[in-house]
């Protein structure tokens, strides 16, 4: 790993001339805001097509809210695009929509949280 301590804006804007912009620095915040929406769809079609049927005892079933698939899709290339703009607002309103399909009952299905906590025979 490189040690040298990274250079200024000033630095980099004197070796090229004025024309750089200072390096950016990855922090937590700028993770990927269209995966955890891609997570949230995954979670939410897994909910309704698993979950659901085998904490009430039945049989996993093939047919689902097809929507499910499209929104995600929508939502994480709107989320991606905003990402570019304001990257820290983007993940922020990625992580609340995982957090709300973790929680919210979203259709026909309670959470995944309620029906996980059914699975392993907590009662409501």
């Amino acid at each position: 790993m490189d040690q040298r301590p990274r250079p200024t804006a000033r630095q980099v804007a004197a070796r090229t001339g004025g024309l750089a912009v200072a390096p950016v620095r990855a922090t937590a915040s700028t993770g990927s805001a269209a995966g955890l929406v891609l997570v949230a769809g995954a979670i939410t079609l897994g909910n309704e097509v698993i979950f659901a049927p085998v904490a009430d005892h039945q049989h996993i079933t093939s047919s689902f809210n097809w929507r499910i698939v499209p929104a995600s899709l929508l939502g994480a290339l709107a989320l991606g695009g905003l990402q570019k703009l304001a990257p820290g607002f983007a993940f922020g309103l990625a992580a609340l929509a995982l957090l709300t399909v973790l929680v919210i009952p979203l259709g026909k299905a309670p959470s995944p949280v309620q029906n996980v906590s059914k699975m392993l025979g907590y009662k409501p």
